[in-house]
């Protein structure tokens, strides 16, 4: 289709200021021409045609050679930062896609709990303001993700660790850059946070484990079905604490809090959930001390093989039962008090009870 251009004819060129340095008022005289009025001539011409494939430079170059992502590429080309690829590959950047120019879209509208490596503040900053505000709560955890696998590795299972381990694996000559490649393609498959017992997950453990999120809420992972699910009882059971009156600052107790110790002892928890612990209990006006942890590890058996000091991941977990199965453990042994209210408004000791299913039955 043709576009209607304007040319004109030039006549006496005129005088333009402009600042010849942003940072001061000093000025330099530029003379451009000047258009006469009755020069303005109406042209019809057809489009440059415009090619949407790329050119023959390189993704991450234009045509005459400009560096086009020379921003993204301090993450994306060298080999250390492979853990920053790894999260990269797993929302689906191809290798193809590593060296294209990489744009950020920016909203206004804040929308959302801002997060880290994925979910690890979110769940803390979630559940401190659920008890600033003490009104009927719940929080959905947004679900770790699954293990990584690398080709002729099956049975072995990798995290986004394996993406920072297989570097200094290559600078100390043990592995090829192939291996490392290999691995810091695969070690992040799809969504969800970090797989072992990091932050993330350590602390939705705890959450569920003092009863301000459903039953397997912390062990389900992101992609698995069974979230979604989840999020529709979720709805169901927030009506029921709304008729009830039952807030955070009747869940979120020294007993609750005691138990969610407990839960970090057993499975090796993040170091992390010393401060989160302790900033949530402060928001509904309670006190944790760091004698309180030490007295909660002093007295817990140290249950699970967890990554990244261990060998297995969160969704491990999942598939023996979940958290549940953990916690109804260690209630049996009397290292959790059952009577604690929950956000199912049922008591810990039947939230989490021998009767209670598996998530693998259904």
């Amino acid at each position: 289709m043709p576009t209607t251009l304007i040319s004109a004819s030039v006549t006496t060129p005129i005088t333009i200021f402009k600042p010849l340095n942003p940072l001061h008022g000093a000025q330099t005289r530029t003379r451009l021409p000047k258009l006469s009025p009755n020069s303005l001539q109406i042209i019809a011409q057809s489009p440059p045609s415009v090619n949407a494939e790329p050119s023959s430079a390189t993704a991450g170059t234009s045509s005459t050679g400009l560096k086009l992502n020379k921003y993204s590429s301090r993450v994306t080309e060298p080999k250390s930062p492979g853990g920053s690829q790894a999260v990269l590959h797993g929302v689906g950047l191809s290798e193809e896609d590593m060296s294209k120019p990489q744009i950020g879209i920016s909203s206004v509208w804040f929308n959302t709990v801002g997060v880290s490596d994925a979910i690890s503040m979110g769940t803390r900053g979630t559940i401190i303001a659920m008890g600033r505000l003490n009104r009927p709560s719940i929080m959905i955890y947004g679900g770790t993700i699954k293990p990584g696998h690398f080709r002729g590795k099956s049975g072995n299972t990798y995290d986004i660790v394996s993406a920072f381990q297989v570097y200094g694996e290559y600078v100390g000559g043990s592995i090829i850059d192939e291996r490392r490649k290999n691995a810091v393609v695969n070690s992040c498959p799809g969504s969800g946070a970090c797989g072992g017992m990091y932050t993330a997950n350590t602390m939705a453990c705890t959450i569920e484990t003092m009863g301000m999120s459903l039953p397997y809420s912390s062990s389900i992972p992101a992609g698995d079905p069974l979230k979604l699910d989840e999020c529709r009882l979720a709805g169901k059971y927030m009506l029921e604490l709304l008729k009830l009156d039952l807030k955070p600052g009747d869940i979120i107790t020294p007993m609750s809090l005691r138990n969610a110790m407990v839960i970090v002892m057993a499975l090796g928890g993040s170091t992390n959930a010393v401060l989160h612990l302790i900033a949530i209990a402060r928001s509904v006006g309670l006190e944790l001390t760091l004698d309180d942890f030490q007295r909660a590890s002093n007295g817990v058996p140290f249950l699970a093989d967890l990554k990244p000091s261990g060998k297995y991941v969160m969704e491990d977990i999942h598939k023996i039962g979940g958290t549940p199965a953990v916690i109804r453990y260690l209630l049996e042994l009397g290292f959790v008090d059952g009577d604690c209210i929950t956000g199912t408004q049922i008591w810990a000791h039947d939230n989490f009870s021998i009767n209670c299913k598996f998530v693998t039955d259904g």
